[in-house]
């Protein structure tokens, strides 16, 4: 009796569902990874622009303060302070940006610790090459 389930149809069957299973897996962490990688690459592009951002805001300030010496030696001139207001706009909206920026990286962060903790707990997930297909 103890050859009834050992049959070379029950083994091939047996492993004909492993290989499955195992495929599934494997496609679940491959796409697990895909997305992690995908969703450090968005924060890595965000926080360069972020710095990029901070450099305009930058140069719009130095440029507000050139426009207002100007505005100081020739107080006739009325299209300086139409320029210094459509300046501090820009300066205002770089900054709602930048706070669209955080609010974006925070629900990043916390996506990429849920799936450290998570699926991908224990996985070394610097293994993987960007361009290779699994």
């Amino acid at each position: 009796m103890g050859n009834r389930w050992n049959g070379s149809a029950e083994r091939e069957k047996l492993s004909s569902q492993r290989k499955t299973w195992k495929m599934r897996s494997a496609t679940i962490r491959n796409d697990q990874l895909t997305n992690y990688e995908t969703l450090k690459a968005e924060r890595d592009s965000g926080m360069a622009e972020n710095k990029a951002s901070l450099a305009r805001q930058k140069d719009l300030e130095l440029q507000i303060k050139a426009l207002q010496a100007d505005i100081a030696l020739d107080k006739h001139r009325t299209d300086l302070p139409a320029q210094v207001l459509s300046l501090r706009r820009d300066i205002m909206e770089e900054k709602a940006l930048r706070s669209e920026w955080g609010l974006r990286r925070t629900v990043i962060n916390a996506e990429l610790l849920a799936l450290k903790q998570g699926p991908l707990a224990g996985i070394r997930i610097n293994s993987r090459h960007p361009g290779a297909d699994d």
